[in-house]
């Protein structure tokens, strides 16, 4: 950009504050600290006036570090936790049960999932409005009492609108996270799975219902797989829930 076209530019910009901003404080603090949209999206801070304006009209989003102007809304996360969970009714895991590692006298909840047989434990919640509707992926967090090999769980879920009738069938396969028990007592985070799709026709404000399955057929850990949490990854379309 040439010395005259910046010149003529911060020419605008003052000329901008003078005419809209200096006669309403309020909206010249709003931005000067970063623009707020009428869906609560931040835009980055130390940008001139005209890169703001611009980003505002171009739909553009801010980072997660408040710098950096970007065409995207960020990914969020659900924590599901082991103690929030229950085993279902056919062909569950193991109730939640309190475990203390005994050296220290630290004590985490667990549900435990045996090695012999496919085993099923379930969480029901409700998905934040800003939800996109779209795909979801999970990482599981776990740990193992003794032994060695692989884990593998698998994932489902569908999405309850009003009125939808609960006993609905999951039609989606889901998908898995594989995992190697790398030593007793610690703490293990698995990959992240692919994209799994929620059936019933997703949206912000939904009920959801996920079922995390250990698929025994797959991996090769010859004893508990002794699950911790979950973390779910879901794409947004604002900012603000």
């Amino acid at each position: 950009m040439s010395d005259d076209v910046e010149r003529r530019l911060k020419q605008a910009e003052e000329r901008i504050e003078e005419l809209f901003l200096r006669p309403l404080p309020d909206l010249r603090r709003f931005l000067r600290k970063g623009i707020l949209t009428a869906r609560g999206d931040m835009y980055r801070r130390g940008a001139s006036l005209i890169e703001r304006f611009s980003a505002v009209a171009a739909g553009a989003l801010v980072g997660g570090d408040g710098t950096d102007v970007v065409a995207a809304v960020p990914d969020r996360t659900i924590v599901l936790t082991a103690a929030g969970g229950e085993p279902t009714t056919t062909a569950g895991c193991a109730a939640v049960a309190l475990v203390e590692a005994p050296t220290n006298d630290v004590d985490y909840r667990v549900l435990d999932f045996d090695t012999a047989t496919d085993e099923s434990a379930f969480w029901v919640f409700v998905m934040p409005d800003n939800y996109d509707g779209g795909t979801i992926t999970f990482r599981p967090y776990w740990t193992a009492a003794s032994g060695s090999g692989t884990v593998v769980f698998k994932l489902m879920g569908r999405a309850y609108a009003d009125s939808d009738a609960i006993d609905a069938a999951y039609t989606d396969t889901g998908e898995t996270s594989t995992d190697t028990l790398l030593t007793a007592g610690d703490i293990h985070i698995g990959p992240e799975s692919s994209a799994i799709t929620l059936n019933g026709g997703p949206a912000g404000g939904e009920l959801v219902q996920v079922k995390l399955t250990r698929d025994v057929s797959e991996d090769t850990l010859g004893v508990d797989a002794r699950l911790l949490a979950l973390k779910l990854t879901y794409g947004t379309n604002s900012i603000s829930d």
